[in-house]
């Protein structure tokens, strides 16, 4: 799970627990949201966080820091993700590749 979040939000994440994972995460969306905002939503959109998520988080007057938000966001997606290939294991070797025996 730490692999992905690494990749795509481009700097080597702390991967010893899960709350320094989170706490890292945060501090690199809220760099991101001052200064890359643009290259954020692109990374959000490629790891496929729902966008009515993502604005509910960026609209939501509770007073929770947005970069918390959208971390806890990220966090839950790439365990939905990890949890769905958990449970759909294919046989490759079943498939037809396009050549004969």
């Amino acid at each position: 799970m730490t692999d992905l979040i690494m990749h795509n939000f481009g700097v080597e994440a702390p991967a010893e627990n899960p709350e320094k994972l989170r706490r890292w995460l945060e501090k690199r969306i809220g760099y991101m949201l001052d200064h890359e905002t643009d290259l954020l939503l692109s990374t959000l959109y490629r790891l496929d966080i729902d966008e009515q998520k993502i604005k509910k988080v960026l609209h939501s007057g509770t007073g929770a820091p947005i970069a918390q938000g959208l971390a806890e966001l990220v966090l839950a997606r790439q365990r939905q993700r990890h949890q769905t290939k958990q449970k759909i294991r294919v046989d490759q070797s079943s498939f037809y590749w396009g050549e004969e025996e």
